[in-house]
């Protein structure tokens, strides 16, 4: 897009401008130092390739902290669009709202999950190798929150996927009566366990490097 365009009362290049630096990546808004104090860059052009729902979170990151007038947010995320997109805001007409402009780019351009892939996701969804019992609870979390799950179901799910069966046996004998309770029982096995371990190491690497009777009386 041409870096002159003029949108809705504000400039790409005004948008645009940056403290000296590496410029951000395709997608990516950080914060920096600005001449006015703690700032963040707006996030690279959005393209049909990009996930449309993290540049708009990242959008609206870059609008709130930089408390721009919300009569300017339209013709700031106009402004960071490539042609084809928005070409495609235009059909909204002159007076569309921001609300209506970030509402079509998800319809039109989303990455759209059918309600069947999605439940699958979250049915086969377990604990990854090397991945803590606090980070798998948390995407667990997500899933069902996307899905309207009950709190029971993030519970089974949950215990279902954990990939320590000694743990998974404890939660089914204890029976926790809710997700929460599931996950700050199975993190407190997972920190004795590691404690066992380092003591366990900690032992052995003593026991290796101390002599033993015979060796001593040589």
């Amino acid at each position: 897009m041409n870096s002159g365009y003029q949108g809705d009362g504000i400039s790409i290049g005004e948008v645009r401008e940056t403290a000296p630096g590496r410029a951000p990546r395709g997608g990516e808004a950080f914060c920096s130092e600005g001449r006015g104090g703690p700032w963040c860059q707006p996030p690279g052009t959005l393209s049909v390739v990009m996930d449309v729902d993290v540049w708009l979170g990242r959008l609206h990151d870059y609008l709130t902290a930089n408390a721009v007038p919300q009569e300017r947010w339209v013709g700031t995320l106009k402004s960071l669009v490539d042609d084809k997109l928005y070409k495609s805001l235009r059909c909204l007409g002159p007076n569309c709202t921001y609300e209506e402009c970030t509402v079509h780019l998800r319809r039109r351009f989303g990455r759209y999950e059918s309600p069947l892939v999605q439940r699958l996701q979250f049915s086969q969804r377990v604990q990854n190798l090397a991945e803590s019992i606090q980070d798998f609870a948390d995407e667990l979390r997500c899933l069902g929150a996307e899905l309207g799950k009950q709190d029971d179901d993030l519970k089974d799910q949950f215990i279902m996927g954990l990939r320590d069966t000694a743990t998974q046996r404890h939660l089914v004998d204890k029976g926790p009566t809710n997700f929460d309770k599931a996950i700050a029982i199975g993190y407190s096995i997972s920190v004795d366990s590691d404690v066992c371990r380092t003591n366990a190491t900690e032992q052995t690497t003593v026991a290796h490097n101390c002599p033993s009777p015979s060796k001593r009386r040589r």
